[in-house]
């Protein structure tokens, strides 16, 4: 018997949490969705976007937040310019270094997310960020209707896999 955290169970966890991330992108199109998707691997991160890009009809639009952001909602729409996009991802929410400060100017500026976002926002981050989201920005939180989590091995069990070479943080295993 395997256990929880064996990796052919993370593996197939992890690609249950990459089908439901999948159907909610695909189901909300067209309008506003916050989708919060927890992983604590960056190289994990970018190997579950690159499976997006090559299921998904259109690949979602991606941004890397800078350290020293003031505002995630003026960021977005700066960077956006009255664009809207199939999907946003937004990665880098973790390397925020006013984390608290900008999540507390988001949780006032969510209306603006709903009124000016139709497509899905996809954030990326971490353990850390999602404890500050609940802390700093509860009622931007609450537009997402659970957290998506992909998970990695732990150091003394054998890592999962996306790819034939091994890494610390990878997506499901090859047998």
């Amino acid at each position: 018997m395997t256990s929880p955290s064996s990796p052919d169970n993370l593996g197939a966890k992890n690609e249950r949490s990459l089908v439901t991330l999948h159907r909610a992108i695909s189901g909300s199109q067209g309008e506003f969705s916050l989708i919060l998707v927890s992983c604590n691997c960056p190289h994990l991160q970018q190997q579950i976007a690159n499976r997006l890009n090559s299921s998904l009809p259109n690949p979602p639009e991606r941004i890397v937040l800078s350290s020293d952001i003031q505002t995630l909602y003026t960021t977005i729409a700066t960077l956006l310019r009255d664009r809207q996009p199939q999907t946003l991802m937004v990665f880098g929410l973790n390397a925020v270094q006013a984390l608290d400060r900008v999540l507390k100017a988001t949780n006032l500026s969510r209306h603006l997310f709903v009124k000016f976002f139709h497509f899905p926002l996809v954030l990326w981050v971490d353990d850390r960020v999602i404890r500050e989201l609940i802390h700093c920005a509860p009622d931007f939180k609450n537009y997402c209707g659970g957290t998506i989590r992909f998970d990695v091995a732990d150091k003394s069990s054998p890592s999962p896999s996306l790819s034939p070479t091994s890494s610390p943080c990878s997506l499901r295993s090859r047998t």
